[in-house]
């Protein structure tokens, strides 16, 4: 072979091994240092939940309807507030059996809603009731629900925008040395301010878990709800006695332990709040 030949065929192989180590490099899975200061998220059970230090307490609401979720929420072993309707079917063996198993039980009380045409629950509290009649509606759904060690709304964009209604109900809330969560379903809530006047232990929802059932939403919501935590030091999340919900829930409370998350009863963040 002609030593030109043998120059030109190095040249070509030369040329086709820098253009394969080049797609190498290119494809090779490299590993990204974290940012620093900014520690890396924690990645458990295919969820992904930044690192934080906060308290965070899961509320689920209506219970009292049916006993179908109850073996999943006893399942899943942390301190989970448990907020049961009044009156129903199974209020009251609800809320003794999950103070049976150490959770914390509230009244989650009926309270009218802006919607005229909104589903309302029997006793529910209405503006413009008498006052003696909303102290024995209090009362008798105190009375339905065991153990309650306080008292968060069933609906209420309409109720918890009154004062006076407020007043009253928060009143009898202090009486009973109760708390308060404010589940915030309208941004006209006057809760906060009537708490702290009254010096009622108070606390509020920060995020909504499930208005959408799907679970991959649902994840989604636990995840906003670990940004608040790390971001405030405390967050309130309210979801349902649902089974998408009660399943993501048993996925998401020991990642959030393990991003370094502490799960506590909403009562906690009531007394911490200002």
């Amino acid at each position: 072979m002609k030593p030109a030949n043998n120059l030109r065929s190095l040249w070509i192989s030369a040329a086709a091994l820098v253009c394969l180590a080049c797609l190498i490099l290119a494809f090779w899975p490299r590993r990204i240092p974290p940012q620093k200061g900014v520690p890396r998220p924690v990645v458990s059970g295919g969820l992904t939940f930044p690192r934080g230090k906060g308290k965070i307490a899961i509320v689920l609401d209506d219970w009292g309807y049916s006993l179908h979720q109850l073996p999943a929420l006893k399942s899943i072993h942390r301190p989970i507030t448990v907020a049961v309707l009044p009156s129903l079917l199974y209020s009251s063996r609800v809320a003794r059996e999950a103070r049976a198993e150490g959770l914390e039980v509230i009244l989650h009380l009926p309270m009218e809603a802006v919607d005229p045409k909104a589903p309302r629950e029997a006793g529910t509290i209405l503006i413009g009731m008498p006052r003696n009649q909303v102290v024995q509606m209090v009362d008798q759904s105190l009375a339905s629900v065991p153990f309650a060690a306080g008292v968060n709304n069933h609906q209420g964009s309409k109720a918890t925008a009154d004062r006076p209604l407020m007043e009253l109900v928060l009143g009898q809330i202090k009486h009973r040395h109760l708390y308060f969560l404010d589940s915030r379903v309208t941004e006209n809530s006057v809760c906060r301010d009537v708490a702290r006047s009254l010096k009622v232990p108070y606390t509020r929802r920060d995020v909504f878990l499930d208005n959408d059932k799907s679970p991959e939403i649902i994840r989604i919501r636990f995840l906003d709800l670990a940004k608040v935590a790390a971001k405030e030091g405390r967050a309130v999340g309210i979801g349902h006695d649902r089974p998408n919900t009660l399943q993501v829930l048993q996925e998401a409370a020991p990642a959030l332990e393990k991003a370094g998350y502490t799960l506590v009863s909403a009562s906690e963040l009531a007394q911490e709040s200002p």
